[in-house]
């Protein structure tokens, strides 16, 4: 659960960077703040959508993972101690298992972290737009009939069915709109009021009504969530920043196209508003959720735009839809590992995660676990340099005993190593290398290449039966002969000189037994 939480994520992070490093170069080409807005939005609502659709990739295409044929053993194998929560202690001798211990105790705590951080934004922020609201309804009444008369006619050359009411306030504060559930606020400071005339009033009231108009009162709340959950994510914020530029430059653009107001006067207003903002003493920032006259920044790319007059509202529909469409496409999708994909269309594969009872061939030495009776011939026509018996000939089980017990005693001959435990070799038949490998992630969570291993965890050879041969299996009984013989396990280079020595010289005391 862990690992595909981690996986979300990282797919949704990894998409939503795709997505704002393509709303940045929209921006820089085509400088029509509509659309770059609406990319921008998408980084956002791509944060909070779950992929759907997996894409497999090969991780080996990316790391340059090389296929060994001869070094096949698991990695160093080392005694550790672990206390358990309950105070008990269990021995660990697979770093394998080691790393995948500490892989997931080091996701607890960026889990923990992640969590901690997001609730400390969470009661933060929320305590903050309490603190406000309660300042609002305390300082705060509902404009003059003038001004409220206004706001109607503003409300109706911009679209809006139904004009929000229209609040003063005494508060040294940004003209605003607000909304925390219910009827929408459009706050303006009685200050500013008192200092402008009438065709300005007219203009502020037309940017903030233009805010309501785009709904930008209900993006704030998307905006406030994705960053109380990614407040890690430097794109989180790159996007917020971006996102809230864009929303003043559509609505001054909204504004210039509705109300046709001449450009200077419309830009004078603007820039007399945000003077009194600092002077002569800073008005008070409008929290995250609220949607002041200049939280995006860029004032002079604001006041470029309308001197110019450059609406770019030309021929935008096609665009819209493409990128519309590309947002249906983009926003379910995610990346998974290729072996994963590969090993889920694989039959062989299907039979493995259901046969958790698997046929038991058992020797002197060996318990060979097997799916169907061809596994066996197979097995023994791979490791016996091709003198096997014919098919229909029973007797190539009775083979097949020999020649692995010979095998085993072969490699603790030639290691000198006979171990004092009598507990049978265990011997798992894998019918691809990609079985292999999906066992080895069963165990240890780590995606590896490998057509063979030995694992102390379970205590079992796993072999795959497309790609053995006698050294293999020598190479990985002589992991499982080391392992067993000394009482704490040796180290990696030890480990593996061990098993290259059993396998290079294994032939030579087989022979001997044999005559």
């Amino acid at each position: 659960m862990i690992d595909l939480f981690f996986q979300i994520v990282l797919n949704n992070v990894f998409f939503s960077l795709v997505l704002a490093l393509i709303a940045a170069t929209v921006g820089i080409i085509f400088k029509r703040p509509f659309l770059t807005h609406l990319l921008w939005l998408l980084v956002f609502v791509k944060l909070l959508t779950p992929p759907f659709l997996m894409i497999p990739i090969d991780q080996n295409m990316w790391i340059g993972e090389t296929h060994p044929i001869i070094n096949l053993d698991i990695v160093e194998q080392r005694s550790v101690r672990i206390v358990q929560d309950n105070g008990s202690h269990e021995i660990i001798n697979s770093p394998s298992k080691i790393v995948s211990v500490g892989q997931i105790h080091g996701k607890h705590w960026l889990i923990f972290a992640w969590l901690s951080g997001s609730i400390i934004a969470l009661i933060w922020s929320i305590r903050q737009v309490f603190r406000f609201h309660r300042l609002l309804k305390k300082e705060s009444e509902t404009g003059s009939p003038d001004i409220q008369s206004a706001a109607m006619k503003i409300a109706a050359c911009l679209g809006l069915k139904t004009a929000p009411t229209i609040h003063t306030t005494s508060a040294n504060i940004s003209p605003m709109v607000w909304w925390v559930g219910g009827k929408v606020w459009v706050v303006m400071p009685t200050a500013l009021i008192n200092q402008m005339n009438e065709t300005q009033l007219q203009w502020i009231l037309s940017h903030e009504l233009a805010h309501v108009r785009r709904r930008d009162y209900m993006i704030r709340w998307i905006e406030w969530f994705v960053c109380v959950c990614f407040w890690w994510n430097p794109v989180t914020w790159w996007a917020r920043y971006n996102l809230r530029a864009n929303e003043e430059l559509c609505c001054d653009a909204l504004v210039l196209f509705s109300m046709k107001p001449k450009p200077y006067s419309y830009g004078d207003s603007l820039l007399k508003a945000i003077e009194f903002l600092n002077c002569p003493a800073p008005a008070q920032q409008p929290l995250t959720i609220a949607s002041g006259i200049n939280s995006g920044g860029l004032l002079n790319n604001r006041i470029k735009m309308i001197v110019s007059n450059d609406l770019n509202r030309s021929r935008l529909r096609w665009l819209r839809v493409c990128i519309m469409l590309g947002a249906l496409i983009v926003l379910p999708l995610g990346l998974t590992n290729a072996q994963d994909s590969l090993k889920k269309g694989s039959n062989t594969s299907e039979v493995y995660e259901k046969s958790y009872d698997l046929n038991h061939f058992k020797t002197k030495y060996a318990d060979i676990n097997y799916i169907i009776e061809d596994d066996l011939y197979k097995f023994l026509t791979k490791i016996s340099w091709g003198t096997s018996p014919n098919k229909k000939d029973g007797d190539y089980k009775i083979m097949l005993k020999d020649h692995i017990d010979r095998m085993i005693e072969s490699v603790r001959t030639v290691l000198k190593m006979y171990p004092e435990d009598d507990q049978l070799v265990k011997i798992v038949l894998c019918k691809s290398s990609e079985d292999v490998q999906k066992k080895f992630y069963d165990i240890y969570g780590i995606h590896v290449n490998y057509i063979a291993f030995y694992s102390p965890t379970v205590d079992s050879i796993f072999l795959s039966l497309e790609n053995l041969g006698p050294r293999v299996i020598a190479h990985e009984i002589g992991h499982l002969t080391a392992e067993k013989y000394f009482t704490d396990s040796a180290q990696m280079k030890i480990h593996e000189m061990l098993a290259q020595y059993a396998e290079m010289h294994f032939k030579d005391a087989f022979r001997n037994n044999e005559s």
